[in-house]
């Protein structure tokens, strides 16, 4: 009898158990593979502060920037000059020709042309005193201005500005005798220019 009462308390404990891993409640072991875990960028790094342009520094750099534009055009000049002076000599050379052949309106022709490029020498040279003060007179307003304040002094514009000045000067002076040049070149050209007027109009009366 006591074997059979074991027996049946067995029994009951593994019923038991049975029922205990059928209930909705127990956890069951898990078959899903876990998600690789995914590594943090690195973080960027900080960049630097943007130094703070002092006050005035605008000013500064308008003024370079104009000086500058200046430089550039003025190149473009001394060679319209040349350029200028080169058509002249041609033209007295045609109307010097035209009045070999009495061909009095070639004559007439390049007289004039070449008088009209001679006055765009003249109209230049006046051009050029007017914009050459103005624009030395705007440099150094703002080199007096690099000297107000330390943070002005010590700012790369204001060292460009000093340099620009030197090279500006340069080149006013350079614009300077090119047109005096063309100016001294021109008195000999119409010589040859009116001679040749004066050849076929003379011709026109034999």
């Amino acid at each position: 009898m006591m074997r059979s009462v074991v027996m049946t308390a067995a029994m009951m404990t593994a019923g038991a158990l049975a029922l205990a891993g059928c209930s909705p409640g127990a956890p069951t072991a898990s078959t899903e593979t876990p998600a690789p875990k995914t590594a943090a960028a690195p973080a960027a790094p900080a960049l630097p502060a943007a130094p703070l342009r002092p006050e005035g520094a605008d000013a500064v750099d308008a003024a370079l920037k104009a000086a500058q534009d200046y430089g550039a055009a003025a190149t473009a000049e001394l060679a319209g000059i040349d350029k200028a002076q080169a058509r002249i000599r041609t033209l007295a050379g045609q109307a010097s020709a035209a009045a070999a052949r009495g061909d009095a309106r070639g004559v007439t022709s390049a007289r004039a042309e070449a008088e009209k490029v001679r006055k765009g020498l003249a109209e230049g040279l006046s051009a050029l005193r007017t914009s050459a003060a103005s624009q030395t007179t705007a440099l150094e307003a703002a080199l007096t201005l690099c000297g107000t304040t330390p943070e002005l002094a010590a700012y790369e514009g204001c060292a460009a500005l000093s340099a620009e000045q030197a090279s500006m000067t340069a080149t006013i002076e350079a614009l300077g005798k090119s047109y005096q040049a063309a100016e001294t070149a021109w008195g000999p050209e119409r010589a040859r220019l009116e001679e040749a007027s004066a050849a076929v109009a003379l011709g026109s009366l034999r």
